[in-house]
């Protein structure tokens, strides 16, 4: 891993004249994924926002060395899908104070956004969150790494006749 992004290298026999084929069907495939287009081991990204397909590009250095990176200048989340992140507890990254969460929305029949009083009524509005609130009560959970560059050099490896893939 770089300062700006993740390095995954692919080392293969292939010709030279096919890299620059495998390096646009990986681009493709990356940008798709990236808009929620299409699912990369299972995983789908569900609110993408373009950034992180702004992000993609593709270099070329001489004939047999290509690369395809996600820019985490442009888009930190690349870092973070490829990574994952550990708990992250919102009042140890809050100033002194309170501040008011949303809550709630339009999926009241599952039960998706917001919460039921004891009445099964379903609500709506803004909490406070704040020194004295309890703990864990606002807190992101852990999301694993989705390493989706490191599954595109697997499927490059493999559109190029075998090879082993290393960060």
């Amino acid at each position: 891993m770089t300062k700006d992004h993740i390095v995954y290298t692919i080392l293969t026999n292939a010709d030279p004249s096919e890299l620059s084929d495998i390096q646009l069907e990986i681009y493709h495939q990356w940008v798709n994924f990236a808009t929620g287009g299409m699912a990369l081991n299972h995983k789908v990204i569900r609110n993408p926002s373009g950034r992180y397909a702004k992000s993609i590009r593709m270099e070329s250095h001489g004939l047999n060395v290509v690369g395809i990176l996600a820019d985490e200048t442009i888009a930190p989340e690349a870092g973070i899908l490829e990574t994952g992140h550990g708990e992250i507890d919102l009042k140890e990254h809050l100033q002194a104070g309170t501040y008011p969460i949303h809550y709630g929305g339009g999926h009241a029949a599952r039960g998706v956004f917001g919460a039921a009083n004891s009445r099964g009524q379903f609500l709506t509005g803004f909490a406070r969150i704040g020194p004295n609130s309890k703990p864990g009560s606002f807190v992101i959970p852990a999301m694993p790494a989705y390493q989706p560059g490191l599954e595109l050099a697997k499927i490059a490896a493999k559109l190029a006749g075998g090879g082993t893939v290393s960060w």
